[in-house]
């Protein structure tokens, strides 16, 4: 089985890779694959077709997964502009005219130093899903609020991290 991340944040020392990679650790049997904002361009209409070969390998690795997981920090209350151009990319139909989202088991995670644990994030990005379609586990969710540089917050979180990734399971095998 295969499971997607999207993780949000170019950061080297990002709460969200670390959050995702502390998720990836309940998936031991599930081959993962990571992608981060870099690995996507800018979205423009003009280079949708023909599909470049990296846009091909990551819509073909997200067709191929059970379920997406997205990582996300919120930025100013909000969807952080790089995970957006990510969804933007992947909402767009390939070469040949097939969507992607729409069927697909996605569900949002996000960790913040802030006061609302990327909370209205997670529910813009569970609005914009809703609206291609795609099968979210809203109800599982992980988002964590006044977290420390130092990764302390996934030690404080351990139970929450393996209930959400126990309940994906599920999810995602029914």
């Amino acid at each position: 089985m295969k499971l997607v991340f999207l993780i949000g944040s170019q950061r080297e020392g990002s709460l969200n890779k670390l959050l995702a990679k502390e998720i990836e650790k309940e998936f031991a049997d599930y081959d993962i694959v990571e992608y981060y904002p870099n690995d996507f361009k800018m979205f423009n209409g003009d280079l949708e077709h023909p599909e470049e070969a990296w846009i091909k390998k990551i819509r073909e690795d997200i067709r191929e997964a059970e379920g997406v997981i997205i990582a996300s920090p919120e930025y100013n209350y909000s969807v952080p502009g790089t995970v957006k151009n990510m969804i933007d990319w992947l909402s767009r139909p390939n070469d040949e005219e097939k969507y992607l989202i729409g069927g697909k088991n996605f569900a949002v995670v996000g960790v913040t130093q802030g006061l609302d644990g990327t909370r209205l994030a997670q529910k813009e990005l569970i609005a914009i899903l809703h609206q291609l379609r795609a099968n979210i586990d809203a109800s599982n969710f992980i988002a964590i609020p006044f977290a420390d540089e130092e990764g302390k917050f996934i030690a404080d979180n351990k139970e929450r991290i393996k209930d959400f990734a126990d309940k994906f399971k599920k999810f995602i095998e029914k």
